[in-house]
């Protein structure tokens, strides 16, 4: 009996050092995005957010950034709160979202949708990665974007509009939200601004 008891308790301490040694492989295993996520988790859960700063290349979600959702013609209002300051657009699926605070709805919209990671804000046009909390450095990738957003124009340009054969691009004509029949007036509309003055 004294020897089926010693060689169970030995088939259980093998056991648990078998377990302990898997757990630390798992552990030491883990990738720097998930000890980042667990770090950014904590903080956020103390009520703090880590203000860092990554390039393009940096960032894991570049790819996610979809510009056909992207609607720049309708009035920056949070789509959950109905606030008008401090908005962030998802670069994603286009929603446009109060603060990144980790009690925010951009912030509580990063965590429910796995892509919706990239915001931009409607006054600085500046790009941070929820929940992470890091913003991205470099604006090259988000040139156009931020142009449509807040564009500019040099003299040269402004100049070229009153010359006698140039039409515009991109010229917007009535919003289709509106009303359907002013469907007809739209495309008159377009027609008269491309023809040449």
């Amino acid at each position: 009996q004294n020897g089926s008891t010693r060689g169970h308790s030995s088939d259980s301490f093998a056991f648990r050092a078998q377990l302990c040694g898997l757990l630390r492989v798992m552990s030491e295993s883990q990738s720097p995005r998930q000890h980042n996520d667990a770090a950014n988790h904590a903080s956020a859960q103390n009520g703090s957010t880590t203000h860092s700063t990554r390039t393009a290349s940096e960032c894991p979600y570049m790819h996610c950034i979809d510009r056909s959702r992207i609607d720049l013609d309708i009035p920056f209002v949070c789509s959950t709160t109905l606030k008008t300051h401090n908005i962030y657009i998802c670069l994603q699926c286009g929603k446009f979202l109060h603060g990144k605070s980790p009690s925010s709805p951009a912030y509580l919209h990063s965590l429910q949708h796995a892509d919706h990671r990239l915001f931009m804000h409607t006054d600085s046009t500046r790009v941070y990665c929820l929940p992470d909390s890091y913003q991205i450095t470099d604006t090259q990738p988000f040139s156009d974007i931020q142009w449509l957003l807040k564009p500019h124009f040099t003299a040269d340009q402004i100049n070229a509009l009153d010359s006698p054969h140039h039409s515009v691009q991109g010229i917007l004509g009535f919003n289709p939200c509106l009303h359907r029949s002013l469907a007809s007036a739209n495309a008159s509309l377009q027609c008269l601004l491309a023809l040449p003055l």
